[in-house]
């Protein structure tokens, strides 16, 4: 395990985690979801153990959101820049995996599978659409999420109308007066804009029926759905959640589904069983060195 920096197009440097594998040709890049990090989420350094151990090397994608408030350095601009959940800007999510992608490149890795963790699945799912790289040879989404299912039940209506004011008021850089999600310090713009206003992320419309299937078509490549039985992200039925992202695809027949049983969204208490899923499904396509 070593620490990285990887840099984005507008210079934004992220700095996160990396398990190289001995003699490996093939990489994970697993994007976490919001407020999700190599600190705070045993998930993700369990499988980044694993699939190391078992040749398959690993980078944990820790996105500008990864953390609530984050002080970054930007190499382009030699300034620091206050970003996180707190201070979020939805309209460069597809540079923050780009980066990822082109660092396993330079690195000489032939296959990529690039992957993603609650919102980080809903992430890659809008870059997959946009985006054309040979070396990303498959996907695996674990617990995607009905972006505007999830949303209706992260404020109340006193705390969006605050929210709302605020930016009327040309407040909106202010941080609001409580926890966005019960998790995270917010700016009143960063909530009604990126997140109330969204659409970026509305990709997976199942439970909700606000937005667009049309991103989940534009995926050509193959890949795995991996959710768990008890998600509750997931409308109360996980297969068929799982099933109709899946046959949106034009790879629908080539693609697994797992269903993790007993397993929550965040999969606590089971990160080696959701960590053996993801290495059983490398293994299965071909890919990792012996």
């Amino acid at each position: 395990m070593k620490i990285i920096n990887v840099q984005t197009k507008r210079g934004l440097v992220l700095r996160t985690i990396m398990y190289e594998a001995q003699n490996s040709d093939t990489i994970l890049i697993l994007m976490s979801g919001i407020c999700s990090n190599i600190f705070n989420n045993q998930l993700l350094q369990t499988t980044g153990e694993l699939l190391s151990e078992n040749g398959v090397s690993y980078i944990v994608g820790q996105a500008m959101d990864a953390f609530s408030v984050l002080h970054y350095s930007n190499s382009l601009t030699k300034t620091q820049e206050l970003k996180g959940v707190a201070i979020d800007d939805f309209d460069v999510i597809d540079e923050d995996i780009d980066a990822y992608v082109k660092y396993a490149k330079v690195l000489g890795y032939k296959n990529i599978i690039l992957g993603g963790h609650s919102l980080g699945s809903n992430r890659i799912i809008h870059y997959l659409s946009n985006n054309n790289c040979d070396l990303i040879k498959h996907f695996i989404l674990s617990g995607p999420v009905d972006f505007a299912n999830m949303i209706s039940t992260m404020t109340t209506p006193d705390q969006f109308e605050l929210a709302k004011s605020w930016v009327e008021k040309g407040k909106g850089d202010n941080i609001l007066p409580f926890l966005f999600g019960g998790f995270s310090p917010m700016s009143a713009n960063t909530m009604i804009k990126n997140w109330y206003d969204n659409k970026i992320y509305k990709n997976c419309p199942f439970i909700s029926n606000d937005g667009e299937t049309t991103s989940l078509s534009k995926i050509k490549i193959s890949g795995m759905i991996l959710i768990g039985e008890k998600d509750s992200c997931a409308g109360g039925d996980s297969f068929k959640f799982a099933n109709e992202i899946s046959n949106c695809m034009a790879s629908a027949k080539d693609n697994e589904i797992v269903i993790l049983n007993d397993a929550g969204h965040i999969f606590y208490n089971m990160h080696n069983e959701y960590a053996k899923a993801v290495l059983d499904f490398v293994k299965s396509k071909e890919l990792v060195c012996v």
